[in-house]
């Protein structure tokens, strides 16, 4: 198999991985949010568990195997979209790593010390939501890539 196909399929494959695993946190926060913490916190906590570290890994592979698509592709470094998507995946690295924190600090048992946990919840959530929304605009940047 050609190694430029081969990068596609498995920068395709951590891109759907990195949307499901973000899309399953913010769903199991806006559980909790909903719901009250009752009967979901152990799901939560073990959704952190697993998503945070699968979201540190899906978020250090996803640049390198992007970056080494473009030199396959010899597609310059500088173009706008590029230079746009790396912009908007540092500002939603900055939004999951608030989120991250946020959750860490839920799973610890020290979010009533810190905030009233509805408030803690939702400012979580919103965290989260910034990030998937930058990630979406990178999927669209890189699908269109404008000129």
């Amino acid at each position: 198999m050609d190694d430029y196909l081969m990068l596609q399929i498995l920068h395709g494959s951590l891109t759907f991985l990195l949307f499901v695993v973000a899309g399953g946190l913010l769903w199991g926060v806006l559980r909790a949010w909903h719901g009250g913490l009752g009967g979901w916190a152990p799901n939560l906590r073990q959704s952190v568990l697993f998503g945070v570290p699968a979201l540190l890994a899906l978020g250090v592979a996803l640049p390198i195997t992007g970056w080494w698509l473009l030199a396959l592709a010899q597609i310059p470094f500088g173009l706008t979209w590029v230079l746009g998507s790396s912009i908007l995946y540092l500002l939603a690295g900055i939004a999951w790593l608030a989120f991250t924190r946020r959750l860490l600090v839920l799973h610890a048992g020290d979010a009533p010390n810190a905030a009233p946990r509805s408030r803690f919840l939702g400012f979580s959530l919103g965290y989260g939501a910034v990030g998937f929304l930058l990630l979406l605009a990178i999927l669209v940047l890189t699908l269109a890539k404008p000129a």
